[in-house]
This record gives C-alpha cells, structure tokens and sequence, in this order.
C-alpha cells in the first residue's frame, strides 16, 4: 500500500474504489474499470461488498487473477495480486478477453513488441476510458 495510505483501512479503502469506479461504469463514463490490486486476505475480505456494490450499480465483475499485462501497468504492480473488473456490458468484457488472448498469441509468436506491444496498451486504455492523449502520456 501506499505510503499516503499508512493506517487506512486497506478494506474500506477498497471498497469505496470498487463503489466509485461502478459508479462510474455504471454512468457510461468508463466502458471498463479495476478494482486495486489485492491479495487473497483483502479479497476474502471485500468479496461480497464488491458483489453487492456490482449489483447495485448494475455492472458485470469479474475476478481476475492474472490481469492483462501491458506498458499501461508494470508487471510488478498486479503480478500475485487479484484485480477485480467490473464492465458496463458483456461486450466490453469479451473485448478484454479477446484483447488478452491476442497479447498472448504475439508473445508466443514473439511478435509482442514495437507497434503491435504499443497498440495492445492503447487498446487496454481505450477499454479503461482513457483518452489516446492519455495513454500515450502513460507510455512516455
């Protein structure tokens, strides 16, 4: 956790996230957000919040447990950790998983690089919401 968050309640904090971010999803301002990364304690913990807050906001999860890894996230920010998703529609979740498969089938192709590793980030970004500007901000 974060150093500012020193002595905040790790379950409150995420789920107020999660509550936030389907709000938000739920407004179609966001086709797709995450929650934070978790460990397994914290997710026993927030699972059935998360889901009660899913349903109230009439959004889709999804508990990931290996996240898309682009430049958007370094590997090390998820990498054992359980990501939540949460869609405003299963067409924006199957757009994950196909996005996610296609990074895959570059690596094994040893294709992921360049272009091609560049578009699966910005395609990662666009599903979060942001803006091309942005994603190409993260990138540098």
């Amino acid at each position: 956790m974060a150093q500012y968050l020193e002595g905040t309640d790790r379950r409150s904090f995420a789920l107020g996230m999660i509550n936030a971010f389907s709000e938000i999803v739920a407004a179609g301002i966001k086709p797709m957000a995450l929650s934070p990364p978790i460990d397994e304690e914290l997710f026993e913990a927030i699972r059935a919040g998360s889901d009660a807050i899913a349903a109230d906001w009439g959004v889709v999860s999804y508990v990931e447990r290996e996240l898309l890894q682009t430049d958007l996230f370094p590997a090390e920010v998820t990498e054992g950790f359980t990501v939540i998703l949460y869609f405003a529609t299963q067409k924006t979740f199957d757009e994950y998983l196909k996005l996610k498969r296609e990074r895959r089938e570059l690596e094994a192709n040893g294709e992921y690089r360049g272009t091609a590793r560049r578009a699966i980030a910005m395609r990662f970004g666009q599903l979060l919401g942001y803006s091309e500007e942005a994603v190409a901000k993260r990138l540098g």
